[in-house]
């Protein structure tokens, strides 16, 4: 028989379809990781990947660390992976020191009401916006963004951005830049409200909202708002810290008084760099600032010299800070009647840092102009 023959019977003998195995997995890509894929996609929401590994194994990822998926599911994820996309490149424009492109791109993906959808894609965004804000000296703006990652209870914990430091250190959940001492004009009330109790977050959220309305009406904190966080989350240090910092601009001087010989026992290593010395620069800047609320000049004199302390200890470390406690020491000055020390002050916020939004606030415009001002408490400034 020849070879022509044998190969017609062998075809002859095979069924008329061949079906072979074809894969339905849908593979998911990641950046960094080159044509080969992480693994199969297991699950996903609009705000996480899981994936299957080999085994019986899962990670699971945000979508800013996600490059592809392909496959049979790949449509239905399409704006996901858009969305992740545009988080992946705004946080390779922040690691390449470019705050001005990362931001705008960054807002454009971020929700402001997240609700029970938040989850790792957005806790990204929210501290590269909040990275972004912070480097640029837009620190205002930088407080909703983290307001939402502490109310999550994502915060303290690891960088979400490879390659830099974690947003706050290991033992708390506040960013040392963003604090509460608001440039009036700047501090607009929040429009949503907080449940102290709820949770530490909320806590959290309510001290800062109630610190900005204060400043926003140029009036004293409420104390009964103040001490509701406190009472509810006591064992929490940065609630408890946080509440004194607030308490001590109530409209209520024995409030105010109770919560400066609070702040007073706390001690700090005067050794350690003025980086990691920031519960220090906040205290100094709250009993400062209250202070200068009182009515004697012994105790408004010591609060501006308690200001022009933290300006002059934490100049390098924390220059917002600094220039916030050195326009409040300047307004001290002028209520004092000591016009031509408000106007030293003023120059020295002006020449050493040129751009911070202080040298905005009207009233140390007004010193800066040579205008003064009736001696007086400077409550309704600060």
């Amino acid at each position: 028989m020849s070879v022509l023959a044998t190969i017609a019977m062998v075809l002859a003998t095979l069924p008329a379809q061949v079906e072979f195995p074809v894969s339905v997995a849908t593979s998911v890509y990641l950046w960094g990781g080159g044509a080969t894929p992480m693994g199969e996609l297991a699950d996903a929401t609009d705000e996480r990947v899981e994936i299957k590994l080999s085994g019986d194994a899962e990670v699971v990822v945000g979508w800013e660390r996600v490059r592809d998926i392909r496959g049979p599911r790949a449509q239905e994820f399409s704006a996901s992976l858009d969305r992740g996309r545009d988080a992946w490149r705004a946080g390779q424009r922040l690691l390449r020191d470019d705050p001005i492109f990362a931001e705008p791109l960054l807002e454009a993906i971020a929700r402001s009401d997240p609700g029970d959808g938040y989850g790792e894609t957005s806790a990204f965004i929210d501290e590269a916006l909040v990275r972004c804000r912070v480097q640029r000296g837009a620190f205002e703006l930088a407080i909703q963004p983290w307001l939402r990652l502490v109310a999550s209870g994502r915060l303290p914990g690891p960088a979400r951005l490879a390659g830099v430091a974690p947003l706050t250190d290991a033992r708390s959940a506040l960013v040392p830049r963003l604090a509460p001492f608001w440039v009036p004009g700047l501090a607009t009330p929040s429009a949503s409200e907080s449940d102290p109790v709820e949770s530490v977050g909320g806590a959290i959220k309510a001290l800062f909202e109630e610190s900005r309305r204060a400043a926003a009406a140029a009036d004293g904190v409420d104390a009964s708002v103040v001490r509701s966080a406190i009472d509810a989350w006591r064992d929490e240090p940065d609630v408890a810290f946080l509440g004194e910092v607030v308490l001590a601009s109530a409209s209520s001087a024995e409030a105010r008084r109770d919560a400066r010989d609070r702040l007073s026992k706390y001690e700090f290593d005067e050794a350690a760099p003025a980086a990691e010395r920031w519960r220090e620069a906040w205290v100094g800047i709250a009993i400062g600032s209250s202070l200068l609320m009182e009515r004697t000049d012994t105790e408004r004199i010591e609060g501006a010299l308690e200001l022009v302390t933290v300006r002059v200890s934490f100049e390098g470390a924390y220059p917002y800070l600094s220039g916030v406690a050195l326009a409040r020491a300047a307004l001290g000055m002028r209520s004092l009647g000591y016009d031509d020390d408000a106007r030293t002050l003023v120059r020295d916020l002006r020449s050493t840092f040129p751009s911070h939004p202080a040298l905005d606030w009207v009233a140390v415009r007004e010193i800066d102009a040579g205008g003064v001002d009736p001696a007086g408490t400077i409550e309704d400034d600060l």
